[in-house]
């Protein structure tokens, strides 16, 4: 019995021996498979982020004109001397690395290179863009013009923000995000015309409350049914319009909170309690009525020689027919902060409309002519946008006649006029307006501002009349791209015109502070 007992813990022993040793081995061959990982995954980092940087240099080179950076061009390789493995390097992301591991790795230098220990070591810091005021504004610059800022043929990108909404880049340069002070510095003592269709008409509005309140409309509207805002800034702040707070950008929002007509109550707040009654409007609107009237007038002071005069009047009517501009006078309450939109003044509105008994009517390539109305009606003109709409785009002679009154609208050599391309509908207006209009526009001695080419991108998305595409359900929410950038079938999301405005800030104070008498202008005059 001894002895079986000596022979079975001889041979448990050996068993355990045996099975001790066949788990240090295992140990071994597992931690020598995460070293290998290990190294394999920092030199593939490091390879990519060669690739990265060559591909960085040639974005630059081709912007920049510059020769190719040899350094980035020739892959430093481990020195060893084998080719075929780039050598890993570190970033500013990848400090996390033991120190230990840094020293005992092989890492050739180039002599423009520092490591953390003092040694050389490369670092890629890829060139900034200049900003867009200095590109246009340096002497001798050829981009004084601001065309490049919006021609099709120049890439320019959404960023997506946290909030759901996105931020305009620029490829060539980098947009000034202009505060509402630097705005009203760039504009004051100027009167900022606008004249167009709805969208036109948002984009006004959007500018005119960045400039009262000190900021634009919130980017999103009201949430539907009382439900919460889903769209949240970086900071966790809520991006939407607050409950009983219709957005001014959205006319969507105002036909559910209050007994009024939704047009009525749109109206009479914008001339009203919205801008603490710096804003005039004149205009009347219900739903059914087919030809509104749709003016308004804002002032920021009284002080002629600071205050900002922005105003819009809206121009209908299909193809080359449009309808005349037509309305009621100002009453000059913007430059004193008095204006109030009563409900007997809107129900004698209404009842002028319906015999089509107004203060003013004419077309309005007369309307801005030389003894047109609108210069008897509004104060003297510093900067003109135009756009004709979704209405399809007007025939060259026509538009030859309009671009030749506006130029003299807007102050001729002294002032800026802009045609300001249609951002829907583009199978009606964008081959048209690119090849007849934009010429005419340079022919009259005005600009052309591509909107069209801003927003290309969105209108890839179905609008208008389109169909609508399925959506789809992601964790059980529905989810859709395109209700982030649209409210309706064509107008836009508030935070759209943000970014249309402060492009358009971007052309304007940068030409106003160039010096140039020709900054506004088109090398193609009459």
């Amino acid at each position: 019995m001894s002895t079986f007992k000596s022979v079975f813990d001889q041979e448990a022993n050996h068993r355990a021996v045996n099975h001790s040793s066949q788990t240090t081995r295992l140990c071994v061959v597992l931690v020598m498979c995460c070293n290998l990982l290990a190294l394999f995954y920092f030199e593939e980092k490091g390879h990519l982020q060669n690739i990265g940087m060559v591909q960085d240099n040639r974005l630059h080179n081709i912007r920049t004109g510059e020769r190719p950076n040899k350094e980035i061009r020739s892959l430093n390789v481990r020195s060893t001397g084998n080719p075929s493995r780039p050598d890993s390097r570190r970033n500013n992301h990848a400090q996390d690395v033991d120190q230990d591991e840094t020293e005992n790795t092989e890492i050739s230098h180039s002599p423009n290179e520092t490591t953390t220990n003092g040694s050389s070591q490369s670092s890629y810091h890829p060139h900034p863009l200049p900003t867009c005021k200095d590109l246009m504004t340096r002497q001798g610059s050829p981009y004084k013009d601001a065309h490049f800022l919006t021609r099709h043929t120049i890439p320019i990108s959404w960023k997506p923000r946290a909030d759901g909404s996105r931020e305009l880049e620029h490829s060539m340069c980098e947009l000034h995000r202009y505060s509402a002070e630097e705005a009203e510095e760039c504009l004051a003592g100027k009167h900022m015309f606008w004249a167009g269709d709805s969208l036109t008409r948002y984009q006004f509005l959007s500018l005119a409350t960045f400039l009262h309140k000190k900021k634009y409309p919130p980017r999103f509207g009201v949430p539907p049914q009382q439900s919460a805002c889903q769209h949240l800034d970086e900071n966790g702040n809520p991006a939407c319009s607050a409950q009983g707070e219709p957005n001014i950008c959205m006319e969507g929002n105002w036909r559910t909170g209050s007994t009024k007509d939704p047009w009525q109550w749109f109206m009479q707040s914008i001339g009203g309690p919205l801008f603490d009654g710096h804003m005039e409007s004149s205009a009347v609107r219900r739903h059914g009525i087919i030809w509104p009237v749709e003016n308004y007038l804002y002032s920021s002071s009284a002080d002629p020689a600071n205050r900002i005069t922005l105003s819009f009047v809206e121009e209908l009517g299909w193809i080359n027919t449009p309808e005349p501009i037509h309305g009621f006078d100002f009453t000059g309450c913007a430059f004193n902060g008095t204006c109030e939109y009563s409900d007997d003044l809107f129900e004698e509105r209404i009842q002028r409309h319906a015999n089509l008994s107004y203060d003013f009517s004419q077309p309005f390539v007369d309307a801005i002519g030389p003894d047109g109305v609108l210069r008897q009606k509004i104060p003297p003109v510093d900067i003109a946008l135009y756009n004709r709409g979704i209405w399809a785009p007007l025939e060259e002679e026509h538009m030859s006649n309009i671009s030749k009154n506006l130029y003299d609208f807007s102050g001729r050599e002294h002032g800026q006029c802009f045609y300001r391309a249609t951002t829907g509908r583009f199978d009606v207006t964008l081959e048209h307006e690119r090849k007849k209009v934009r010429q005419e526009a340079w022919r009259a001695g005005c600009s052309y501002i591509d909107n069209a080419h801003l927003v290309a991108d969105f209108n890839e998305m179905p609008y208008f009349l389109n169909y609508i595409p399925p959506r789809q359900s992601f964790g059980g929410t529905v989810y859709h791209e395109r209700d982030s950038v649209y409210w309706d079938n064509v107008h836009f999301m508030p935070w759209v015109y943000e970014e249309l405005n402060n492009l358009q800030l971007n052309v304007l104070c940068n030409l106003h502070q160039s010096g140039d008498d020709d900054a506004s202008t088109s090398v193609i005059k009459n």
